[in-house]
């Protein structure tokens, strides 16, 4: 299986290493990674991993986000979105992942907190297990994510190294399949 990396530059450190990676940042449009992700995916007869490193969960403070002009309170540990491109990935932007639908294996969500439940936000915004979940019906592919802050070595290349805390993997029909403590990337 081929990893395809993206990465978005609000996350430290030098460019990860890999033969496929793309880099984003607050300005680039949601479509045009996903549409790399389908090119590419095409390219290796759709056998792909993809893996997005991008900063997860409470980095919300009530201020408005994105072009959407949704306005949020603090989260306190994760599980309120993924903050990736200019859109980022919430419950509202999910629906964009349909050009992937069938054309990945699976995504890893290297950010913190991805699939974390933040209580009192069940099934809202802030739920990161409906995040997940959804993710994984629209794009009928596995998808992996952590309930936990993950650490990151950026003294080179950007290295996830192990998983920390619960990991999650939701399977094509949006339930979890398989759960692991700080498992090995």
């Amino acid at each position: 299986m081929q990893d395809l990396i993206i990465r978005d530059v609000r996350v430290a450190g030098p460019r990860p290493a890999g033969n496929e990676v793309l880099e984003v940042d607050q300005d680039t449009p949601l479509d045009w990674p996903i549409n790399w992700l389908a090119t590419k995916s095409g390219e290796y007869g759709g056998q792909v991993r993809a893996r997005i490193i991008a900063h997860g969960g409470g980095f919300y403070s009530g201020a408005i986000v994105g072009s959407y002009g949704r306005e949020y309170p603090w989260y306190s540990q994760g599980g309120a979105g993924i903050q990736f491109c200019k859109q980022g990935i919430y419950l509202w932007t999910i629906s964009k992942f349909a050009a992937l639908r069938g054309k990945l294996v699976q995504i890893d969500i290297m950010g913190c907190g991805a699939a974390y439940i933040t209580p009192g936000r069940e099934g809202k915004d802030g739920d990161g297990n409906v995040l997940c979940s959804r993710l994984a019906q629209t794009t009928q592919a596995f998808v992996r994510a952590s309930t936990a802050t993950q650490e990151y070595d950026n003294t080179g290349p950007i290295d996830m190294g192990r998983w920390e805390g619960t990991v999650l993997t939701y399977g094509p029909s949006g339930g979890v399949v398989k759960v692991e403590q700080a498992p090995s990337s």
